[in-house]
């Protein structure tokens, strides 16, 4: 990846294929938004800056390659923007754990020797 072999792999004698030394997984999502108009005592209005609207998180999709993730899911606002933010980051964080657990045994043989000599 770096064009040279790192210090704890040739100390430990594991190695692993260029190829395989990116990230296999990604996640995306598309958020959509509303503008709206903020109060007047909310809104700010300084001398190089002016705050007179805010974007409210309408509905949100979120994709990934991540095996028995990869159909697109859709959240739709129940009128709670922070609900609606806090089941996408949720959804997300379920879709890292469960790559963080397929790379971990794709590369148990490059894990465990760093595991073992810790």
């Amino acid at each position: 990846m770096f064009g040279a072999e790192d210090a704890l792999s040739v100390e430990l004698s594991i190695g692993v294929e260029p190829e395989r030394q990116l990230y296999l997984y990604r996640i995306t999502c598309d958020i959509e938004t509303m503008c709206e108009c903020l109060p007047d005592f909310i809104s700010y209005d300084g001398d190089k800056l002016k705050y007179d609207d805010a974007l409210t998180p309408g509905p949100v999709s979120v994709a990934s390659n991540v095996p028995t993730y990869t159909p697109p899911k859709c959240f739709i606002s129940n009128g709670d923007p922070d609900a609606l933010v806090m089941k996408m980051f949720t959804y997300m964080e379920e879709i890292t754990e469960h790559a963080q657990g397929l790379m971990q045994e794709e590369f148990a043989h490059v894990l465990l020797p760093i595991w073992l000599n810790q």
